[in-house]
C-alpha cells in the first residue's frame, strides 16, 4: 500500500517488514519517532503495531480472526494453536499491557517506550523469520535514536551499550580487528548514520501527515489485505500449513533476550506482583534504601559474594533475593547463586532482621529466574525457580508466577 507521490520513509529498524504491508511499518517508524519526545504516543503506536503484527501472523496461519476479538484472545488463540511459545507470546502482551496503561492511564516514559521498541523489534524479526521464507536473514543490530536533551543516566547506559553493539557488529561484518582509533572512527560514523536515518524518517513522517480519512482508507486497504491473505492459506495444501507454523515455533524458540531486557521484564513483573521495581533507577547505587511501609525491590545490592540482581524488602526486612539470568541460561542451576548472596548479606543496623540466620543463610527466600514463563517441558530453562532456605530440608521448585 503506497503512502502517495514523495511520501514514502524507511524505518531505521523495522524497514524489512515494508514487503508484507506499510501500514504496521507505519506504526512502528512513528514510534520510533516519538520514543523520545512523546514515549506515552510511542507506546500506543508500538501496541497497534503488535495488533496489526498479531494479525498478520493469524492470517499466515489459517486462524480466523473475529471481529470482536482483543487483541489478548488474539494472543492467547496464537499461543493456543501453538504458532507462538510462550517467550513470544509474552512479548505480544507486554506491548499490550505497556500500550494500554499510556493509553488508559497517561503513562509512559522514555527507557519504557526505549525497551519496548526493542522488543517490537524482536518481534518483527520472529515474524519475518517465520513467514518470509528467509531463515538466515541477518538483520544487524538494533539503531539506537540519537540522545535525547536531559535524559536520566540508565538511558544514557542503555543507549551507550547499543552504540556499542552496533559498532561490534559492523567490526563482525568487516571481519578484521579494530585498532581503537578505527573503533572511535567506526563509533562516530554508526551515530552520524543513525542520527541521518532518524532525520529522515522524521522528515517524511511529517511529509505523510495523515488525516482521518486516509487512516480509514488504509485501515480497509490493510483489513482487505489480510482477508485476500487468509483466502490464499486456506487454499495451501495441509502440508504447507503445517510446515508454516512449524517454521514460526521452531523460530520462537531461537529468539533470545540479553539480561538488560530480561531485567526490564523481571521489573513488570514484579510491579504487578505488589513490589515498586525499577532496575535502572531503583538501585543500590543511586541510593535507593528500604523505607518503612513500602515493598522494595532494590537491584545490585552489595553483599560479601557479589552484588544481589535484587534484594526483596518488606518494609525494613530484607526477605528474599532474586538472580536474573538471560533467556537462555539454565534458572534451576542459578538459585546456587542466590543461596551465595543470601550466605553473604549483612543486615544494617537500620534494617530489621528476618528473623535468621537458618544455618548459613540470612535472607530466607531465593529465587532465580531469566523472565521466561514457566513450561513444564522445559522446567529447568523456564518459571521462577524457588527455595525456602529456613529448613534445609527444603528443595527447589518451579513456580508458575511470583
Amino acid at each position: 500500500m503506497p503512502l502517495g507521490p514523495n511520501q514514502a520513509f524507511s524505518s531505521p529498524n523495522f524497514a524489512f517488514l515494508v514487503k508484507y504491508d506499510e501500514v504496521p511499518v507505519r506504526h512502528a517508524a512513528l514510534a520510533e519517532r516519538y520514543v523520545f519526545d512523546d514515549p506515552n504516543s510511542a507506546l500506543i503506536k508500538l501496541r497497534q503495531f503488535a495488533e496489526l503484527l498479531a494479525q498478520h501472523a493469524a492470517a499466515y496461519t489459517g486462524v480466523v480472526v473475529e471481529a470482536y476479538e482483543s487483541q489478548r484472545e488474539l494472543i492467547d488463540k496464537l499461543w493456543d494453536r501453538q504458532i507462538i511459545n510462550a517467550q513470544v507470546s509474552q512479548l505480544f502482551h507486554g506491548l499490550r499491557k505497556a500500550g494500554n496503561e499510556a493509553a488508559h492511564q497517561h503513562t509512559g516514559d522514555r527507557r519504557e517506550a526505549h525497551h519496548q521498541l526493542q522488543m517490537a523489534r524482536k518481534l518483527a524479526i520472529w515474524f519475518h523469520k517465520s513467514f518470509g521464507g528467509d531463515t538466515h536473514f541477518k538483520v544487524g543490530a538494533f539503531v539506537p535514536p540519537p540522545d535525547p536533551h536531559e535524559a536520566e543516566r540508565g538511558l544514557h547506559t542503555e543507549l551507550e551499550r547499543l552504540r556499542q553493539a552496533l559498532v561490534a557488529t559492523q567490526e563482525q561484518i568487516v571481519g578484521t580487528q579494530q585498532l581503537v582509533e578505527e573503533q572511535a572512527r567506526q563509533r562516530q560514523q554508526s551515530e552520524a548514520a543513525a542520527t541521518r536515518a532518524y532525520n529522515d524518517l522524521t522528515a517524511a513522517l511529517e511529509l505523510a501527515a495523515e488525516t482521518e480519512q486516509q487512516l480509514e482508507q488504509e485501515r480497509q486497504q490493510f483489513q482487505q489485505h489480510l482477508a485476500d491473505l487468509q483466502a490464499q492459506v486456506a487454499a495451501a495444501p495441509i502440508e504447507q500449513r503445517a510446515a508454516v507454523v512449524e517454521l514460526a515455533q521452531h523460530e520462537a524458540e531461537e529468539l533470545d533476550l540479553d539480561e538488560a531486557h530480561t531485567r526490564r521484564i523481571l521489573d513488570r513483573q514484579l510491579r504487578e506482583a505488589g513490589w515498586e521495581a525499577d532496575t535502572r533507577m531503583l538501585t543500590y547505587a543511586a541510593g535507593a534504601r528500604p523505607m518503612r511501609g513500602r515493598n522494595l525491590a532494590i537491584s545490585e545490592w552489595p553483599t560479601a559474594n557479589g552484588p544481589a540482581d535484587y534484594v526483596l524488602f518488606v518494609g525494613l526486612t530484607p526477605v528474599a533475593v532474586v538472580e536474573a539470568k538471560r533467556r537462555r541460561q539454565d534458572v534451576a542451576g542459578a538459585i546456587e547463586q542466590a543461596k551465595r548472596y543470601s550466605r553473604g548479606y549483612t543486615v544494617a543496623a537500620d534494617q530489621q532482621s528476618p528473623d535468621g540466620p537458618w544455618g548459613e543463610y540470612v535472607v530466607p527466600f531465593l529465587f532465580a529466574t531469566n523472565g521466561r514463563p514457566f513450561l513444564r517441558q522445559i522446567a529447568e530453562k523456564s518459571g521462577i525457580w524457588f527455595l525456602d532456605a529456613r529448613q534445609d530440608t527444603n528443595h527447589p521448585r518451579a513456580l508458575e508466577a511470583w
